[in-house]
């Protein structure tokens, strides 16, 4: 918790810590999972073309850690007021509880991420230009003004708080292909000037003069499949239980064979594989992991709930979640085995493993966990 308000605390002054004068940058470039998302809560997330985003907690019979990603995930898109606001809930509950991994389209798409860059070798331009800005005292567009001694101290606005930091900014939207918020490298939003039709074009060009290294990239061609399935399943991913969340993926998945080998249903037969896979991988998690994870992020999408407030529910139930005897999580961790990540298979090998996933839970599907035992977890947390 500490270092997650430690992080968020340098740019937001809601949370009970004191804002860093200087704008943390974060690069994530590979996968963040689970508690590693708290270094993600700063002023910057730059995604490059291997960042991705994956709970894996309940494969470990644990619940979120204490990050605040039950107040985040019913949260997506907000920020920048982007068209996946409208189904954040359902990719909230997609993220969380189907073991999805989010890429870095995906996460730039939600707001999970600030800006696209591509390549991570921008870094080098990035430091460079940093080291070139002035510091932070130095960003300022008048003195501040002097104080007398047996006056009072004038209390004035500073109006050099609206331009501090605004070329790292300006710096970090020119080495980026897009950022959340809809604009593009020169920091132009171009996404109401586009033609309705195909997206890839300016309204007041012609198409068929305009080159396709003209056309709107940043805008026509990035796509988000990790919201575009939220809005598929939303109505299932919306159930009030997990257990209506499975049995309503189910239902789909069980379409596949009416639709399979008919003309012009090729994508119903591709929604009805990704709903199979999507109830496969929830049931490979410990049931008491997906119900009580469920239940954070019902409480955490209320109006009065704060991020805050948000991470210590977390860092409870995670506490409960570790201490219970001959838990899901003991029994995983007895097991020796891992959470299906895959790995180089020797220091010197290049041979790629993928690590045997645990399923001797305590219970076997999520019907059998009780509403007491997920209130023993997460009441008064």
């Amino acid at each position: 918790i500490s270092l997650s308000k430690a992080v968020r605390g340098s740019y937001d002054e809601t949370i009970n810590s004191s804002p860093s004068k200087v704008p943390l940058i974060s690069i994530p470039n590979g996968l963040t999972a689970d508690s590693g998302y708290s270094l993600l809560l700063g002023s910057y997330v730059l995604a490059t073309h291997s960042t991705s985003l994956k709970i894996l907690n309940p494969l470990r019979g644990l619940a979120f850690d204490p990050v605040g990603l039950s107040y985040l995930l019913p949260r997506l898109g907000w920020e920048f007021d982007q068209t996946s606001k409208e189904y954040s809930k359902a990719c909230g509950v997609l993220l969380a509880l189907t073991g999805y991994e989010a890429n870095a389209e995906d996460m730039v798409a939600t707001g999970l991420a600030t800006h696209y860059i591509g390549s991570p070798y921008k870094l080098n331009i990035l430091e460079r230009g940093l080291s070139e800005l002035n510091s932070f005292a130095g960003q300022a567009l008048r003195p501040k003004p002097k104080s007398l001694y047996g006056r009072e101290q004038n209390d004035e606005y500073d109006v050099n708080e609206d331009f501090r930091n605004v070329a790292v900014g300006n710096l970090i939207q020119h080495i980026s292909e897009y950022d959340a918020a809809g604009a593009d490298e020169f920091g132009c939003y171009l996404r109401d000037d586009l033609d309705e039709e195909t997206g890839l074009y300016l309204k007041d060009k012609d198409p068929s003069i305009t080159l396709a290294e003209d056309r709107i990239q940043m805008y026509g061609e990035v796509v988000s499949e990790f919201v575009s399935w939220g809005a598929t399943f939303q109505d299932a991913l919306l159930e009030p239980t997990v257990e209506g969340i499975i049995a309503r993926l189910e239902e789909i998945a069980a379409t596949k064979a009416g639709f399979e080998g008919k003309s012009g249903c090729e994508e119903d037969v591709m929604v009805a594989e990704q709903a199979e896979t999507l109830v496969s991988n929830m049931k490979q998690r410990s049931p008491l992991a997906l119900r009580t994870m469920h239940r954070l992020l019902q409480q955490g999408a209320e109006s009065d709930e704060t991020l805050e407030s948000c991470m210590e529910r977390e860092k409870t139930s995670q506490m409960r979640l570790f201490s219970k005897e001959d838990g899901d999580f003991v029994r995983w961790a007895e097991s020796g085995k891992g959470v299906g990540l895959v790995g180089m298979k020797g220091i010197a090998s290049t041979m790629k493993e993928k690590e045997e996933t645990f399923s001797n839970w305590n219970h076997a599907s999520v019907k059998e966990v009780t509403d007491d035992e997920v209130d023993e977890i997460v009441s008064d947390a």
